[in-house]
């Protein structure tokens, strides 16, 4: 029994230290080292529609599908003459092409779908039309068969829909289903080959790709096993220069699939070419190993095509590059990156992802290799600066006239600087922890000794109340002591004193007024709401909504804000969590045009200020978003900007429970303002902060649980965590 709750609770330790020190990144398993080289040309194509949906090339012509002055058409053009021809096509307004196949006599077979919402994820009510040159549109048949609907191939003389990616159909060229299979493994994307329709699918153990073909009676016929993790945004064709090859695109790349060998190589990067995956519409093969597509964005065709080895040595003398390294790349870096890249022709920046690769990141520190901007979210800033990784980034503040020290918050910017007023990293948002309890409880402290705060949990036991819901005694102490830390380490003179009165105190706290079991069934809301709990532990404030909550599980109650408790009130135990920040290598030879990229994460009007991930650090977007919130209607501001209501509809609050948004109150916000002017700890998920909850936190639960005394825990932990702290490097 003891077992099964130590495990559990070191499971729950976990989740409970993942949320305060969560590191995302995206698992590349891919070998992305490439041989060779790729450039993109612009085809000035005339007159092409506002909206292209599909490319498909037959008989080296190529077509597309999409709408003019919302009508469906379909258009054709060659490379070589780059002549567009259109042909409206009369489509019920309500449906949209999502498929369409031309044979030699250039008759077109259409297939459409009723108009997807942004929600639906499947195609509904498949049609099938006939278009002749010079006739007019008729509608073969209404497939109705499928319903949900992912993936569609068009061959000569047959369909293929695959459903759910299990269910397979096959239908003549009249509509005609002709028979229906199930596939052992899911399918996640298919292309036609000639009389047959091509698969990629996932197995389920090994998690591999298995690629294959679907014969014309709907049997899928496995070609083999490839050791390659399927991505996101995928999509397959064939090559144009054998039949042995099919390419595999996703979010990082084109990747070359070779049938008979069973094997892959990886063709390009959208990285490598500046090019963001989500702007592409639909990429086709050509000969020689070019690639066309539309870029959706910037609406033209690009065609991809391989550089010379000449041209490629050219290339490389004449720009410079600036490495972008970051642990989860995202479509906003992509999309800065490609405009800076656009702007700058001697100067380049490429990306170096280290998701899932902490170790290289420090072998390519160790070993002089310092990439030139650095976004991380795992890795401890405070270590970097002690090598001197990182550059005074005030430097270029002090001369830029949108981004500077008085444009973030104040609080912010004093708890970033050290070595005098040097600021070495930002970060693009930030949240908020702290507790909450009734004002009545609380009265007018704005902080609180751990003294303090044990007069308070006994008055609260009296009243048979727990003092917070769903958290032990060691849970209590992770806490506690993470937003106090000051109090027990100091990373820059590496020292550890946890054997004090203050820690003896919170230890006492935690065996006398918490349990070591775990009631997970409750929520801290509804438990406040009921009166069962005298405290709301705030792991994370970062949107104005949650306001809404607080209020609910008060109710007509004043509610205040207020630190973890500390050994005096020197600390008002109020943390600022960071989950990622931005800095840029002493080591950078173009440091002037790393920070005027890097500038563009900071401006007000970028599109990563004030994410829905936390806070904006920018004041100006804080007001904003202050007037958003407090908003009953929309209207436009004195600065002439235009102020929509945030606060609209239902909030899920947790245990099957909504309530109705409602705009705040000038009181809310300016509780929330004075919250993070009295933040005196910035908390920065790293790994070694990390390293030393998780060590507290199994010292304590099974120092109780063993019924070790109080002065034992503190021995162990003050040597383990001493023993660790001199081992960093």
């Amino acid at each position: 029994m003891k077992i099964q709750k130590k495990l559990f609770f070191i499971l729950y330790l976990m989740l409970i230290i993942t949320s305060i020190f969560s590191a995302c990144g995206r698992k590349e398993e891919k070998d992305i080292s490439i041989d060779n080289y790729y450039k993109t040309e612009q085809l000035q194509i005339n007159n092409v529609p506002e909206q292209i949906d599909l490319i498909r090339e037959f008989s080296d012509t190529i077509w597309l599908s999409g709408k003019r002055e919302k009508k469906s058409c379909l258009g054709n053009f060659t490379i070589s003459e780059l002549d567009y021809q259109e042909t409206i096509i009369d489509l019920p307004e309500n449906e949209q092409i999502i498929d369409f196949y031309v044979n030699n006599e250039g008759i077109i077979m259409i297939i459409t779908s009723e108009t997807q919402t942004e929600q639906e994820k499947y195609l509904k009510k498949l049609r099938l039309y006939q278009y002749s040159k010079n006739s007019e549109i008729k509608m073969l048949s209404e497939l109705k068969t499928c319903n949900n609907v992912y993936y569609i191939c068009i061959t000569e003389d047959n369909i293929y829909l695959v459903e759910e990616g299990i269910y397979i159909y096959v239908y003549d060229k009249k509509g005609k289903q002709k028979s229906t299979s199930k596939s052992s493994k899911r399918i996640e994307a298919i292309c036609r080959n000639e009389q047959k329709c091509s698969y990629i699918a996932v197995d389920s153990i090994s998690k591999n790709m298995i690629i294959g073909d679907i014969n014309a009676t709907g049997k899928t016929v496995e070609k083999g096993q490839i050791k390659m993790q399927i991505g996101e945004d995928i999509h397959i064709f064939l090559s144009k220069d054998t039949n042995d090859e099919m390419y595999y695109i996703d979010r990082s790349g084109i990747y070359k699939i070779k049938k008979e060998k069973k094997s892959f190589e990886t063709v390009l990067t959208w990285d490598y070419l500046h090019i963001i995956r989500n702007n592409i519409i639909s990429l086709i093969s050509l000969k020689n190993n070019e690639f066309l597509c539309w870029n959706a964005k910037e609406q033209y065709f690009q065609q991809i095509k391989e550089k010379k080895k000449q041209e490629k040595k050219e290339e490389e003398n004449a720009v410079e590059t600036i490495v972008f390294a970051s642990q989860k790349i995202q479509d906003i870096d992509r999309e800065l990156i490609y405009r800076f890249n656009k702007e700058h022709k001697d100067c380049n920046i490429i990306i170096r992802d280290y998701s899932d690769k902490h170790e290289q990141f420090h072998l390519d520190i160790a070993s002089g290799d310092i990439p030139d901007i650095i976004n991380f979210d795992s890795e401890d800033p405070i270590n970097l600066i002690e090598k001197g990784i990182f550059t005074d980034l005030s430097v270029f503040m002090e001369t830029d006239p949108d981004v500077s020290k008085k444009d973030f918050h104040d609080r912010l910017i004093e708890l970033l600087e050290m070595d005098q007023e040097k600021i070495y990293f930002l970060p693009p948002d930030f949240n908020i922890v702290a507790l909450a309890g009734s004002k009545k409880d609380i009265g007018e402290r704005e902080s609180w000794t751990l003294k303090e705060f044990e007069t308070f949990c006994k008055e609260k036991k009296a009243e048979g109340k727990q003092i917070f819901p769903i958290l032990n005694g060691a849970s209590f102490v992770v806490l506690n002591s993470r937003y106090t830390m000051k109090d027990y380490v100091n990373l820059n003179t590496k020292t550890v004193n946890f054997l004090t009165e203050n820690f003896k105190r919170m230890l006492s706290i935690a065996k006398d007024y918490f349990e070591m079991d775990i009631n997970a069934n409750q929520s801290s809301l509804k438990s406040i709401k009921d009166g069962d709990v005298a405290l709301m532990n705030i792991n994370g404030l970062l949107a104005f909504s949650q306001c809404l909550q607080y209020q609910w599980a008060f109710g007509k109650e004043e509610y205040s804000f207020i630190g973890y408790p500390s050994k005096d009130n020197s600390q008002s135990g109020i943390g600022i969590d960071i989950n990622q920040y931005y800095g840029i290598a002493e080591s950078c030879n173009r440091k002037e045009e790393a920070w005027e990229f890097l500038r563009q994460y900071f401006l007000k009007d970028s599109k990563s200020s004030g994410n829905s991930s936390g806070f904006p650090v920018r004041k100006d977007v804080m007001e904003y978003k202050e007037e958003c919130a407090m908003a009953k209607k929309t209207y436009i501001n004195k600065k002439g900007e235009k102020v929509i209501p945030i606060i609209n509809g239902q909030l899920d609050i947790g245990d099957g429970i909504t309530i109705k948004k409602r705009p705040l109150k000038r009181k809310q916000i300016k509780q929330v303002e004075e919250l993070i002017n009295k933040a005196d700890m910035l908390n920065i998920n790293t790994s070694i902060y990390a390293q030393i909850s998780i060590i507290i936190g199994n010292e304590v639960y099974a120092g109780f649980n063993n019924n070790k005394n109080i002065e034992e825990i503190m021995d162990i932990i003050q040597n383990r965590i001493s023993i660790m702290i001199s081992e960093q490097k």
